[in-house]
């Protein structure tokens, strides 16, 4: 007998309420909301939440739907609802980690879905999906050893962020970890000649650039350049890029 289901139930019930209303923006705070309550729970109580959620055809139903899935059946059936998540929008809604991480085991492109999600909301996926999951290093590498290939812009965005966590966890083995570099300078040189002129990355105008990281790919765009020209300035860039990651050392 789960103690608090007479108050899940109204939980639910409320539910229905902002779907009957189509007060959208309601419902998004209410399934964050369960979400957080989840933490302070039992498992019984988790799995009598989820239970409960499965019913409805929102994409937070759904997603209960894969969880309870994979727990019984040790299948999510992710194809058949993979048009669904296609079409939200998972800005803000850290609960769909799981989904993410349903995603990546079941080796599916995951450009689309994060299409317009910051690298810092990627980044703070990845660290939920790190501290729920285990071999979470392991199971990314695999990911982008599938969709290395695929040079669409959406997957090259995402791509370079999955190993860019990479390189900061620093949990492969050594030979994982030169190929993740190598991959990694491949993936970014590509990332910022697509979204900034080569003005732009010649003058180094460091300014029209998002973040630190930007910053050190477009040292390293630079660094390249120089390669086999003038070794005195690869090695300076290379220096310059290192200072900002110490991690970067392989390069």
């Amino acid at each position: 007998m789960i103690q608090n289901s007479r108050k899940f139930d109204d939980l639910k019930v409320y539910e229905k309420i902002l779907l009957s209303n189509n007060q959208i923006d309601k419902l998004d705070n209410f399934y964050s909301n369960l979400e957080k309550l989840k933490n302070h729970l039992s498992n019984n109580d988790i799995n009598y939440i989820e239970n409960l959620f499965c019913e409805g055809n929102t994409p937070y139903n759904i997603l209960n739907k894969i969880k309870q899935s994979s727990k019984s059946f040790s299948t999510t059936n992710l194809d058949k609802y993979k048009a669904i998540f296609s079409r939200i929008d998972l800005r803000g809604k850290p609960y769909y980690s799981d989904l993410i991480y349903y995603y990546l085991i079941e080796m599916q492109d995951l450009s689309l879905i994060l299409s317009n999600i910051s690298f810092r909301e990627i980044n703070d996926y990845l660290s939920r999906i790190n501290s729920k999951y285990e071999n979470i290093d392991s199971i990314l590498y695999n990911y982008i050893l599938k969709f290395k290939e695929n040079n669409k812009f959406l997957s090259l965005r995402l791509n370079k962020q999955l190993l860019h966590y990479l390189i900061i966890s620093n949990k492969l083995t050594k030979i994982e970890l030169e190929e993740v570099y190598n991959l990694y300078i491949k993936f970014s040189l590509k990332y910022v000649s697509s979204i900034y002129n080569e003005y732009v990355l010649n003058n180094e105008l460091f300014g029209d650039l998002k973040d630190t990281e930007e910053i050190s790919i477009v040292l390293l765009y630079k660094a390249h350049k120089y390669k086999e020209k003038n070794l005195k300035l690869y090695i300076k860039y290379l220096k310059k890029i290192i200072g900002l990651y110490p991690k970067m050392k392989f390069l």
